[in-house]
C-alpha cells in the first residue's frame, strides 16, 4: 500500500532533516536570474518560508558572542 505523507496526520509524519550542502544547493539555485524563490521551493518540494529562512541565514550569519560583546 503506497500511503501518501499527507494522508497521514501531521503529528505521526516524521520531521524532516536537509543536510547542509542540499540547503546551500537550494539555496544557490533561488540566486539564479529570473528564478523566484517560490518556483525553486516548489521544484524541491519545501515550503517557500523554509527557503527563505536558509536565503536569510546565509547571508546573515549569526555573529559570535565575541563579535557582539566586542562590537566588531
Amino acid at each position: 500500500m503506497d500511503v501518501s505523507l499527507y494522508s497521514v496526520p501531521v503529528a505521526e509524519r516524521p520531521r524532516r532533516r536537509y543536510s547542509n550542502e542540499y540547503k546551500r544547493q537550494v539555496v544557490e539555485a533561488s540566486f539564479q536570474a529570473n528564478t523566484s524563490i517560490a518556483a525553486v521551493a516548489q521544484a524541491h518540494q519545501i515550503n517557500a518560508n523554509l527557503l527563505h529562512t536558509w536565503v536569510t541565514v546565509r547571508n546573515c550569519p549569526v555573529k559570535s558572542s565575541f563579535q557582539v560583546a566586542n562590537k566588531i
